[in-house]
């Protein structure tokens, strides 16, 4: 396989990434990859395992990658620098930059893919964390922005409730106030009968006195004449 070959397979990669569980998930890695090159991603070999047997290639007879017989003439034995399996040389045509030699080594065409598969999900995890933390960010400013305006919610409410007692409070002091006139009322135009009564009983006595006025003064003229 060639670089060519790797290339696609990188985007091969890219398409697997996008498989991953999570629509969050999902939606950043998409997001990621429409802002890169994939292309341009630089493979690193990263944790590479220091309990591999350097000399296994010795004892194989035939390629690791793609089983061929290494007693075949045109298969020349070649190994790994990176997992130290044999492979020919189809099957480990590229090099990689090895962190122990400080150079670039043989790699296999699968310890390649794994590096470069690595390389990818590290690079995905640092934008899916800035990402994330972006939009936790983002949340907590919209978060603080709603305890802000619950708060100034709950100030307008309390400030209605204040108004309303205050009302309250005056509605029953004119309550009050219209209670007490009406009593008033109530007393004057019970003094106001009372009075009446006492004006009709003033009329029917200056009646009734000037009615036995009159029949005492003929009484009394009668007396008279009676006299005479």
């Amino acid at each position: 396989m060639g670089l060519a070959g790797f290339g696609n397979g990188i985007f091969g990669l890219v398409i697997f990434l996008l498989s991953m569980e999570g629509q969050v998930a999902r939606e950043i890695k998409e997001e990621y990859l429409r802002s890169i090159d994939v292309r341009e991603i630089q493979v690193r070999a990263e944790g590479i395992d220091q309990n591999t047997d350097k000399l296994q290639y010795l004892s194989m007879r035939v390629c690791a990658g793609c089983n061929t017989n290494f007693s075949n003439l045109t298969c020349k034995k070649y190994f790994c620098q990176f997992c130290y399996k044999a492979f020919c040389n189809k099957c480990s045509v590229l090099s990689l930059f090895h962190p122990e030699t400080n150079r670039n080594e043989r790699c296999c065409n699968p310890c390649y893919l794994l590096f470069t598969q690595k390389s990818v999900f590290s690079l995905v995890e640092k934008f899916a964390e800035t990402k994330m933390q972006t939009e936790i960010q983002e949340r907590a400013e919209e978060e603080k922005k709603q305890k802000n305006l619950n708060e100034e919610i709950l100030s307008v409410k309390a400030e209605i409730e204040l108004e309303k007692l205050k009302f309250s409070s005056e509605s029953e002091k004119i309550s009050l106030e219209v209670l007490k006139m009406e009593e008033k009322i109530r007393e004057k135009m019970i003094s106001l009968i009372q009075i009446k009564r006492k004006i009709s009983e003033k009329e029917e006595e200056i009646e009734n006195f000037t009615k036995n006025d009159a029949v005492d003064y003929i009484n009394k003229k009668a007396e008279e004449c009676s006299i005479y």
